[in-house]
Protein backbone atom coordinates (compact mmCIF):
# COMPACT_ATOMS: atom_id res chain seq x y z
CA UNK A 1 0.00 0.00 0.00
CA UNK A 2 2.85 2.40 0.85
CA UNK A 3 4.58 1.65 -2.48
CA UNK A 4 1.29 2.24 -4.32
CA UNK A 5 0.80 5.62 -2.60
CA UNK A 6 4.34 6.68 -3.51
CA UNK A 7 3.79 5.62 -7.10
CA UNK A 8 0.53 7.58 -7.33
CA UNK A 9 2.24 10.68 -5.88
CA UNK A 10 5.04 10.34 -8.42
CA UNK A 11 2.59 9.97 -11.30
CA UNK A 12 0.69 13.05 -10.08
CA UNK A 13 3.92 15.06 -9.96
CA UNK A 14 4.82 14.07 -13.53
CA UNK A 15 1.27 14.81 -14.67
CA UNK A 16 1.41 18.33 -13.22
CA UNK A 17 4.82 18.94 -14.77
CA UNK A 18 3.56 17.73 -18.14
CA UNK A 19 0.50 20.00 -17.95
CA UNK A 20 2.48 23.06 -16.82
CA UNK A 21 2.73 25.75 -19.48
CA UNK A 22 5.04 28.76 -19.52
CA UNK A 23 4.92 32.31 -20.88
CA UNK A 24 7.95 34.58 -21.16
CA UNK A 25 8.22 38.33 -21.73
CA UNK A 26 11.46 40.27 -21.83
CA UNK A 27 11.25 43.75 -20.34
CA UNK A 28 12.15 46.48 -22.82
CA UNK A 29 14.85 49.07 -22.10
CA UNK A 30 12.30 51.88 -21.97
CA UNK A 31 9.68 50.15 -19.82
CA UNK A 32 9.09 47.44 -17.28
CA UNK A 33 9.89 49.46 -14.17
CA UNK A 34 6.47 48.54 -12.79
CA UNK A 35 4.30 45.41 -12.94
CA UNK A 36 0.59 45.39 -12.11
CA UNK A 37 -1.22 42.05 -11.59
CA UNK A 38 -5.01 41.74 -11.39
CA UNK A 39 -6.03 38.27 -10.18
CA UNK A 40 -9.20 36.35 -9.41
CA UNK A 41 -10.05 32.74 -8.47
CA UNK A 42 -6.46 31.62 -8.72
CA UNK A 43 -3.33 31.00 -6.72
CA UNK A 44 -0.47 33.40 -7.46
CA UNK A 45 3.06 32.78 -6.18
CA UNK A 46 5.25 35.73 -7.15
CA UNK A 47 9.02 35.45 -6.81
CA UNK A 48 11.75 37.98 -7.43
CA UNK A 49 14.93 36.94 -9.21
CA UNK A 50 18.02 38.48 -10.82
CA UNK A 51 16.96 38.73 -14.45
CA UNK A 52 15.18 40.91 -17.03
CA UNK A 53 12.28 38.64 -18.04
CA UNK A 54 8.82 37.97 -16.71
CA UNK A 55 8.41 34.19 -16.46
CA UNK A 56 4.93 32.79 -15.79
CA UNK A 57 4.17 29.09 -15.29
CA UNK A 58 0.55 27.88 -15.21
CA UNK A 59 -0.76 24.62 -13.78
CA UNK A 60 -4.37 23.58 -14.28
CA UNK A 61 -5.07 25.76 -17.31
CA UNK A 62 -7.73 24.46 -19.70
CA UNK A 63 -8.28 26.12 -23.09
CA UNK A 64 -11.78 27.29 -24.07
CA UNK A 65 -14.07 24.59 -25.53
CA UNK A 66 -14.03 23.99 -29.27
CA UNK A 67 -17.57 25.37 -29.49
CA UNK A 68 -16.22 28.80 -28.45
CA UNK A 69 -13.93 29.13 -31.48
CA UNK A 70 -14.43 32.55 -33.09
CA UNK A 71 -16.37 33.83 -30.05
CA UNK A 72 -15.27 36.02 -27.14
CA UNK A 73 -16.01 35.67 -23.43
CA UNK A 74 -18.22 38.17 -21.60
CA UNK A 75 -17.40 37.41 -17.96
CA UNK A 76 -13.68 37.83 -18.69
CA UNK A 77 -13.31 40.85 -20.94
CA UNK A 78 -9.49 40.53 -20.97
CA UNK A 79 -8.16 38.75 -24.06
CA UNK A 80 -5.80 35.82 -23.48
CA UNK A 81 -2.64 36.58 -25.46
CA UNK A 82 -0.40 34.17 -23.54
CA UNK A 83 -2.05 30.78 -24.08
CA UNK A 84 -2.27 30.26 -20.30
CA UNK A 85 -5.36 32.28 -19.38
CA UNK A 86 -3.69 35.68 -18.95
CA UNK A 87 -3.57 38.98 -20.76
CA UNK A 88 -0.10 40.59 -20.66
CA UNK A 89 0.33 44.10 -22.06
CA UNK A 90 2.96 46.81 -21.64
CA UNK A 91 1.85 50.45 -21.49
CA UNK A 92 3.85 53.57 -20.54
CA UNK A 93 6.43 51.71 -18.49
CA UNK A 94 3.95 49.38 -16.75
CA UNK A 95 3.38 45.72 -17.59
CA UNK A 96 -0.27 44.76 -16.89
CA UNK A 97 -1.00 41.09 -16.16
CA UNK A 98 -4.74 40.36 -16.00
CA UNK A 99 -6.56 37.06 -15.47
CA UNK A 100 -8.40 36.19 -18.70
CA UNK A 101 -9.89 32.83 -17.71
CA UNK A 102 -12.74 31.81 -15.42
CA UNK A 103 -10.89 28.67 -14.27
CA UNK A 104 -9.03 28.17 -11.00
CA UNK A 105 -5.38 28.10 -12.11
CA UNK A 106 -2.11 27.96 -10.17
CA UNK A 107 0.37 30.55 -11.41
CA UNK A 108 4.03 30.96 -10.50
CA UNK A 109 5.32 34.36 -11.62
CA UNK A 110 9.03 35.25 -11.61
CA UNK A 111 9.83 38.96 -11.84
CA UNK A 112 13.02 41.05 -11.79
CA UNK A 113 13.38 41.65 -8.05
CA UNK A 114 13.70 45.44 -8.21
CA UNK A 115 10.51 46.27 -10.12
CA UNK A 116 7.66 48.05 -8.35
CA UNK A 117 4.77 45.59 -8.00
CA UNK A 118 1.03 46.15 -7.59
CA UNK A 119 -1.32 43.20 -6.97
CA UNK A 120 -5.12 43.56 -6.92
CA UNK A 121 -7.57 40.78 -6.08
CA UNK A 122 -10.43 41.73 -8.43
CA UNK A 123 -12.97 39.12 -7.25
CA UNK A 124 -13.44 36.91 -4.23
CA UNK A 125 -11.76 33.51 -4.32
CA UNK A 126 -8.29 32.04 -4.53
CA UNK A 127 -6.00 30.50 -1.94
CA UNK A 128 -3.76 33.46 -1.20
CA UNK A 129 -1.30 36.03 -2.50
CA UNK A 130 2.30 34.92 -1.99
CA UNK A 131 5.21 37.25 -2.80
CA UNK A 132 8.88 36.62 -2.01
CA UNK A 133 12.37 37.99 -2.67
CA UNK A 134 11.26 41.41 -3.95
CA UNK A 135 13.32 44.58 -3.37
CA UNK A 136 10.97 47.12 -5.00
CA UNK A 137 7.85 48.87 -3.76
CA UNK A 138 4.88 46.57 -3.08
CA UNK A 139 1.22 47.60 -3.27
CA UNK A 140 -1.12 44.68 -2.46
CA UNK A 141 -4.92 44.75 -2.16
CA UNK A 142 -6.81 41.59 -1.12
CA UNK A 143 -10.48 40.85 -0.55
CA UNK A 144 -10.66 37.47 1.20
CA UNK A 145 -7.24 35.93 0.57
CA UNK A 146 -4.33 35.72 2.98
CA UNK A 147 -1.36 37.87 2.00
CA UNK A 148 2.15 36.52 2.59
CA UNK A 149 5.20 38.68 1.82
CA UNK A 150 8.61 37.13 2.56
CA UNK A 151 12.18 38.37 2.22
CA UNK A 152 11.21 41.83 1.06
CA UNK A 153 12.57 45.30 1.77
CA UNK A 154 9.56 47.47 0.97
CA UNK A 155 8.17 50.01 1.20
CA UNK A 156 4.81 48.19 1.47
CA UNK A 157 1.20 49.26 1.11
CA UNK A 158 -1.05 46.28 1.88
CA UNK A 159 -4.66 45.77 2.92
CA UNK A 160 -7.12 42.90 3.23
CA UNK A 161 -10.81 42.61 4.05
CA UNK A 162 -10.86 39.19 5.70
CA UNK A 163 -7.49 37.49 5.23
CA UNK A 164 -4.40 37.58 7.43
CA UNK A 165 -1.38 39.64 6.35
CA UNK A 166 2.10 38.26 7.12
CA UNK A 167 5.24 40.22 6.21
CA UNK A 168 8.87 39.20 6.75
CA UNK A 169 11.40 41.93 5.97
CA UNK A 170 15.00 41.03 5.17
CA UNK A 171 15.77 44.76 5.37
CA UNK A 172 13.65 47.89 5.68
CA UNK A 173 13.73 50.58 3.01
CA UNK A 174 13.87 54.00 4.70
CA UNK A 175 12.83 56.04 1.63
CA UNK A 176 9.03 55.83 1.99
CA UNK A 177 6.57 54.84 4.75
CA UNK A 178 4.91 51.43 5.06
CA UNK A 179 1.19 51.05 5.75
CA UNK A 180 -0.57 47.72 6.41
CA UNK A 181 -4.24 47.40 7.37
CA UNK A 182 -6.71 44.55 7.86
CA UNK A 183 -10.42 44.46 8.62
CA UNK A 184 -10.97 41.03 10.22
CA UNK A 185 -7.57 39.34 10.04
CA UNK A 186 -4.27 39.48 11.90
CA UNK A 187 -1.28 41.60 10.90
CA UNK A 188 2.01 39.78 11.59
CA UNK A 189 5.28 41.65 10.90
CA UNK A 190 8.85 40.40 11.29
CA UNK A 191 11.73 42.93 11.20
CA UNK A 192 15.53 42.72 11.49
CA UNK A 193 16.52 43.62 15.10
CA UNK A 194 18.37 46.81 14.05
CA UNK A 195 15.44 48.25 12.07
CA UNK A 196 14.77 51.97 12.68
CA UNK A 197 11.02 52.58 12.73
CA UNK A 198 8.43 55.06 13.96
CA UNK A 199 5.26 53.04 14.61
CA UNK A 200 1.62 54.05 14.56
CA UNK A 201 -0.38 51.04 15.82
CA UNK A 202 -4.08 50.45 16.29
CA UNK A 203 -6.45 47.50 16.76
CA UNK A 204 -10.11 48.07 17.63
CA UNK A 205 -10.90 44.75 19.35
CA UNK A 206 -7.55 42.90 19.16
CA UNK A 207 -4.26 43.10 21.06
CA UNK A 208 -0.79 44.24 19.99
CA UNK A 209 2.16 41.94 20.78
CA UNK A 210 5.90 42.49 20.31
CA UNK A 211 9.30 41.31 21.52
CA UNK A 212 10.89 44.68 20.66
CA UNK A 213 11.58 47.14 23.48
CA UNK A 214 8.99 49.83 22.72
CA UNK A 215 8.14 52.92 24.69
CA UNK A 216 4.55 53.82 23.91
CA UNK A 217 3.46 57.36 23.14
CA UNK A 218 -0.31 57.10 23.29
CA UNK A 219 -2.77 59.69 22.03
CA UNK A 220 -3.99 62.41 24.37
CA UNK A 221 -7.49 63.77 24.77
CA UNK A 222 -8.27 66.78 26.95
CA UNK A 223 -4.71 66.60 28.26
CA UNK A 224 -4.99 62.96 29.37
CA UNK A 225 -3.35 59.85 27.86
CA UNK A 226 -5.58 57.23 26.24
CA UNK A 227 -4.34 53.72 26.93
CA UNK A 228 -7.48 51.65 26.34
CA UNK A 229 -8.12 49.26 23.46
CA UNK A 230 -8.90 50.89 20.14
CA UNK A 231 -6.66 53.88 20.68
CA UNK A 232 -3.62 54.64 18.56
CA UNK A 233 -0.22 53.77 20.04
CA UNK A 234 2.81 55.69 18.79
CA UNK A 235 6.22 54.21 19.46
CA UNK A 236 9.64 53.72 17.91
CA UNK A 237 12.50 51.25 17.90
CA UNK A 238 16.24 51.91 17.65
CA UNK A 239 15.76 55.66 17.90
CA UNK A 240 13.10 55.86 15.20
CA UNK A 241 13.28 56.02 11.42
CA UNK A 242 10.83 55.37 8.59
CA UNK A 243 7.10 55.54 9.45
CA UNK A 244 5.14 52.27 9.70
CA UNK A 245 1.37 52.32 10.17
CA UNK A 246 -0.21 48.99 11.25
CA UNK A 247 -3.98 48.67 11.75
CA UNK A 248 -6.57 45.93 12.31
CA UNK A 249 -10.22 46.24 13.26
CA UNK A 250 -10.90 42.81 14.77
CA UNK A 251 -7.53 41.03 14.59
CA UNK A 252 -4.29 41.10 16.55
CA UNK A 253 -1.05 42.82 15.54
CA UNK A 254 2.27 41.00 16.01
CA UNK A 255 5.64 42.73 15.63
CA UNK A 256 8.54 40.28 15.83
CA UNK A 257 12.34 40.40 15.83
CA UNK A 258 13.86 38.38 13.03
CA UNK A 259 15.97 35.57 14.46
Amino acid sequence: MKKLSSLLALLLMFSLAANAQQFKKKLSNSAGNKVEITLSRSSFHIQGYNGNQILITAEGYKPPPAQAKGLHALYNSAVDNTGIGLSVKEDNGTVHIIKASHDDIHYTVKLPSKVALTVNQARWGGDGIHISNMDGELDVHSKDSNVELKNISGPVIANSTSGNITVVFNSLNQSKPTSISDVSGNVDITLPPASKVNFQLRSITGEIYTDFNMKTKSEKKNGMQQLGFGNTIRSDINGGGVDMNLKSISGNIYIRKKK
